[in-house]
This record gives structure tokens, C-alpha cells and sequence, in this order.
């Protein structure tokens, strides 16, 4: 899970010096990818996760190239673009949910408590304001006329994810500890069970 741990603060601090990302995404996702692979045959979950990560990969390092499509002046092509911002914007949020529901199968085949109904309630959260956020986006295409209150708002809403991905990123840290624990307790017994049937 350190991994996950890992790649989630990578992805989430955006440290930039003269406008070059120390931290890029791209590490970020493949760390992620490292860890929920390690995870890949404990539940479905996390062999999910696996694809998007992968993919949120590909799309970041693209994203450090600079790689750009042609724009081309026309509403069409500009709701083109909304559409494809808000895919990428909605799949880092699935896959957040998918290792959040992985962890979920996880405390229950340990039986142990590791929290996930924090990491679900950040999440759902982080949803709400990135939804709303997603819609507010809309009148930057021209259809709309943007004004101060909504800029106002988006500005809000934007720290609100950063502080809810910041909650999310700790209550994970709290799982993997939880995580940690219960798997060294459970190594523990079935020593002893060993020793016993010896």
C-alpha cells in the first residue's frame, strides 16, 4: 500500500520550479499502478485499478510533453473539449473509488477495521464538488456568460477538493497502518497455529 501512498502524494503536489513539475503525475500513477498490482489478485477492485492507473500514466506523461491537439474555432470542437476535460477529470475520481472499494473488501476479509468508510466518505465529497465543479466549467466554452460570483465559486470548489483529496491521502495512511497491523497479527497467529501443530 505504500505505493498507492506514495503515488497519491505525487499526484496531488504540484511542487513547480520555473514552471517544470519536480513532482510529475506520471510517477505518480505508475506508483499507484505498482501498488494496487501487488493487490491484483485479492479482489477485483484493485485489478481494475490496475487499467486506470496505467492509463492516467500515459495521459500525464503526454501531459509533461506538452503534447497538444490542433484547436480548431468552432462550438462544436469546443464542446469537444469540455467533453474530454470532464473525462479526464471523472477517471483520476473512479479510480480513486475503485481502490477505495478495494480497501472496503479488504476490512472484510481481514476483519479488521481500516477505515474505509472515511476514504468513501472523502470520496463522495470529492465527487459533489468536482461534479458541480465540471458544470460550472461549462460557461468557459462561450455558451454561457461567466461572471465573478461563479468564478467566486469555482475557486471554492477547487479548494475544497484540495483539502478533500489532502483528507483522502491521510485516512489511506490510516488504512495501510490499520492494513499493516492486522496482517502482522494474523502472520503472528498463523505462526503459532504452526508451532502448535508441530
Amino acid at each position: 500500500m505504500s505505493y498507492i501512498l506514495f503515488g497519491y502524494l505525487l499526484v496531488f503536489l504540484n511542487i513547480r520550479i520555473n514552471g517544470f513539475d519536480i513532482m510529475p503525475d506520471f510517477i505518480g500513477y505508475l506508483l499507484i499502478f505498482a501498488g494496487v498490482n501487488k493487490f491484483r489478485e485479492r479482489n477485483s477492485y484493485f485489478s481494475k485499478a490496475r487499467f486506470w492507473a496505467l492509463f492516467m500514466g500515459v495521459v500525464a506523461f503526454s501531459d509533461l510533453l506538452h503534447l497538444e491537439i490542433i484547436t480548431i474555432e468552432s462550438e462544436l470542437f469546443m464542446m469537444l473539449l469540455v467533453f474530454v476535460s470532464v473525462f479526464f477529470t471523472v477517471i483520476p475520481l473512479y479510480l480513486m473509488y475503485v481502490i477505495t472499494r478495494g480497501i472496503a473488501e479488504l476490512e472484510w476479509e481481514t476483519g479488521a477495521y481500516l477505515g474505509e468508510d472515511k476514504l468513501m466518505q472523502a470520496w463522495k465529497i470529492n465527487a459533489i464538488a468536482t461534479f458541480l465543479l465540471c458544470i460550472l466549467t461549462a460557461p468557459l466554452t462561450g455558451i454561457f456568460h461567466i461572471d465573478s460570483g461563479m468564478i467566486f465559486l469555482m475557486t471554492v470548489l477547487m479548494v475544497c477538493i484540495l483539502l478533500v483529496n489532502i483528507a483522502w491521502v491521510i485516512c489511506f495512511y490510516r488504512c495501510k497502518k490499520r492494513y499493516d497491523a492486522a496482517e502482522a497479527e494474523m502472520t503472528a497467529q498463523q505462526n503459532e497455529n504452526d508451532v502448535l501443530a508441530d
